[in-house]
């Protein structure tokens, strides 16, 4: 019987080869190559899935290392009938055949500091090779105060900047992602013009006019805001700085808006985020008179008349309806008002457990459930992305959730018409 030579491996890449003088049958080295190409496969779909799903939830207003991509984009100022605003492009090349995703910020952010961590993340990469993607950034959400000549818009009107953005860029259909205020801008751009917008993903959202709770608190805070605008503000560099650039009660204002109550029976993960997202608002780019100026604005909208009636075409949203929140969030009974709202055969409801601030918290959970989305609306999620979800531990049940519209050949058929996203009126991450 001959003698074998066996590669035995250790912690790094370069295989070792050791004369062995012991002897094996034919049956007992078939199966030690079998177990030997089994582990080798098992730790490369590891490696793998690790790099794929991994990211430092510790640094979420930084670019990480492992994430997929870097964001580039490109500021451009586009003149509207109500003044200037700072749009930022990136992603595919615009084409007339190029899916658009136009995205709306939230409150005391501005579009790099809501949307960069999340489109960054290396789910996300398919979103940007197959989609354009429009950043509006809201007037005065910068380094540079307003002129005091400069009357700030009501929240009607900056949904009526967006119909300028779309001739502008000449966007014939888009799909629509906000958080918070945004969501509340697009929702109502979508009941005044529903025909460019194919779908919407709105987290956090809130269709309800300004509770007594918030009117009080405006009336009180927004004018020492607009009077600390007179003070030096800190170095962008130097976050850890004593001297706060935002009073300590529109600080908490903020917090409390992004993330909810009890901060401090948080995961130790999402606390780490706080504590950076409590450092950002004291060392905060955006000019603090022109977030006072955007704040009123807010407080002071109208309620969004929204209705189930088939009939009533002014208060019902035609496209499809994605509709995320956070089980910590301060605004999850407010989404659940508004998707009592809207037709449920369009409409999604989805709560992600332990989160506020969910593209933050809980960015992959979001990024699997906006693929899912896109699916419905008829955008296919690519081969080597399917592949990748596969890798990383994600079940074909949850990738195919709703929908049959993934390229794979153990489907026979694919439905020519776009399906809802979800089927599941209420669905609920772990």
């Amino acid at each position: 019987m001959p003698i074998y030579k066996r590669r035995d491996t250790d912690d790094t890449d370069d295989p070792l080869i050791t004369q062995k003088t012991r002897r094996f049958s034919l049956g007992s080295k078939i199966k030690a190559i079998k177990n030997a190409r089994r582990g080798q496969r098992c730790r490369k779909i590891s490696q793998y899935s690790e790099n794929f799903t991994s990211c430092d939830t510790k640094s979420p207003l930084t670019l990480h290392k492992r994430y997929g991509n870097t964001f580039n984009c490109v500021e451009e100022r586009i003149s509207t009938c109500h003044g200037s605003l700072l749009v930022a492009r990136q992603g595919a090349k615009p084409g007339p055949k190029t899916p658009v995703i136009l995205t709306y910020h939230d409150l005391g952010l501005n579009y790099i500091s809501n949307y960069e961590g999340f489109f960054s993340l290396s789910e996300n990469c398919s979103l940007l090779a197959s989609f354009t993607i429009y950043h509006i950034n809201a007037p005065g959400q910068e380094s540079h105060k307003l002129d005091p000549d400069y009357k700030f818009p009501s929240i009607d009107i900056l949904a009526n900047q967006i119909k300028d953005v779309l001739d502008y860029y000449k966007i014939r259909t888009f799909i629509g992602l906000g958080t918070g205020v945004g969501a509340n801008i697009l929702t109502r751009f979508a009941l005044a013009n529903p025909k460019p917008v194919e779908g919407l993903i709105l987290i956090n959202a809130n269709c309800s006019q300004a509770s007594w709770r918030d009117w009080f608190w405006a009336k009180r805070n927004i004018k020492s805001l607009i009077s600390s605008s007179s003070s030096s503000p800190p170095s962008s560099m130097d976050l850890n700085s004593s001297s706060n650039y935002l009073p300590n009660n529109v600080t908490d204002y903020l917090l409390w808006h992004h993330f909810g109550t009890n901060l401090r029976h948080r995961d130790s993960p999402n606390r780490d985020i706080i504590d950076i997202y409590r450092s950002y608002f004291n060392g905060i780019t955006v000019h603090p008179a022109n977030l006072g100026l955007f704040l009123e604005s807010y407080f002071k909208r109208s309620p969004i008349r929204l209705s189930r009636n088939p009939h009533a075409s002014k208060t019902k949203l035609s496209c499809q309806v994605l509709l995320v929140t956070g089980s910590a969030s301060p605004y999850l009974d407010s989404t659940i008002i508004m998707n009592s709202r809207l037709d449920p055969k369009s409409t999604t409801w989805l709560k992600i457990d332990g989160s506020a601030m969910v593209l933050e918290e809980k960015p992959h959970k979001v990024s699997q459930a906006l693929h899912l989305f896109l699916q419905g609306l008829g955008y296919p999620l690519k081969e080597m992305v399917l592949k990748r979800a596969r890798l990383s531990g994600l079940s074909l049940p949850s990738i195919t959730m709703g929908t049959s519209l993934l390229s794979i050949p153990s489907i026979p058929s694919v439905p020519s018409t776009p399906v809802s996203p979800i089927s599941a009126q209420q669905v609920f991450f772990a």
